[in-house]
């Protein structure tokens, strides 16, 4: 039995109370009907938008996030899905999200039924849901997506965009949350081409370790020309999320150190001394007195210390010895 929506009291509640009220009706109406009475509400102007927004949070059912996202009768009710659409993704029933809007081609269909500034919100939303146990499954999805997204470089792709609007860069949002392979081909290239779109910024917070290797590679080398020492500057800060087998020894702390071994061990260094001495030394020694790390890593690290001021004494003159 179907239960007519109260639009009135709809009109005069809070968000707390609309959620008691959705409540109530689901207990005699399914979630489908629900969903059609509410946007027929808002398509003849008896309800406001903002009384979906907290269906959409109450209700688990991907159909109706789909429905959601690809209703046009109001941009408002949009953008509410896409928001909740993106928490059900950090969730542990992310993969029933994913397939419950109909997987690659479902999410193809969406956004081509998105407007430019929707499509932008969305890639941003999908760039950050890598994340979790079930990190290499997601990342796998959205690379399937992002081929999809771009037919004329991914002839092969098993699902592809019928949509020819020129949106290349907003869909280089999504390539932190892509394969770890395909980020490996972007960064090779140089993030030219389809990769030109991708922010930098985004994968040093989402993708350190493989930009991180990308930077020691080319400091063993000494690829002056190369090296990006903006990108070290972050890197010794913020390198992985993953742990060490020594928690007094973070990932980011592992990472200086290596670049100090290497700068140690370079016959020139073609880094800035300004930038080692204060982003990499200075931090590393610091962190490690008081974490308390093993006096042995420390020795080590006050060596090399010592090395690297041997061969370049300018940058000893930077250390106050008070």
């Amino acid at each position: 039995m179907t239960t007519l929506l109260n639009t009135k009291r709809i009109r005069t509640s809070t968000p707390a109370q609309l959620t008691e009220y959705y409540n109530e009706v689901r207990a005699q109406t399914p979630d489908e009907d629900i969903t059609a009475q509410l946007l027929r509400a808002v398509d003849i102007g008896s309800i406001s938008p903002a009384a979906v927004a907290p269906w959409l949070g109450l209700t688990k059912s991907p159909v109706i996030m789909k429905r959601a996202l690809q209703q046009n009768h109001s941009i408002l009710i949009r953008q509410f899905a896409i928001k909740y659409f993106r928490k059900r993704l950090h969730s542990s029933t992310w993969r029933d999200a994913w397939t419950g809007v109909g997987g690659t081609p479902g999410m193809l269909e969406i956004f081509a039924d998105l407007s430019v500034i929707e499509i932008r919100t969305m890639c941003k939303a999908l760039s950050r849901c890598a994340k979790g146990n079930d990190i290499k499954e997601k990342r796998e999805h959205i690379t399937e997506l992002f081929k999809g997204l771009h037919p004329g470089t991914y002839v092969d792709a098993k699902y592809q965009t019928s949509d020819r609007r020129p949106l290349a860069k907003h869909y280089g949002l999504l390539l932190p949350a892509c394969s770890q392979n395909l980020i490996e081909v972007a960064l090779t290239e140089d993030l030219k081409g389809v990769w030109k779109h991708a922010k930098l910024r985004d994968l040093l917070e989402h993708c350190p370790a493989q930009l991180g290797q990308r930077q020691i590679s080319r400091l063993a080398d000494n690829e002056t020309k190369s090296i990006n020492q903006e990108h070290i500057k972050v890197l010794t800060n913020r390198y992985s999320t993953a742990t060490l087998s020594n928690p007094r020894f973070s990932p980011s702390m592992n990472y200086s150190l290596t670049c100090l071994r290497i700068l140690v061990s370079v016959e020139s260094s073609k880094m800035d001394d300004t930038i080692v001495v204060n982003n990499i030394i200075r931090p590393l020694l610091s962190r490690s007195v008081r974490k308390r790390v093993d006096w042995e890593r420390i020795l080590e690290i006050v060596d090399l210390t010592l090395k690297y001021f041997e061969k370049n004494p300018t940058a000893g003159k930077m250390i106050n010895p008070t």
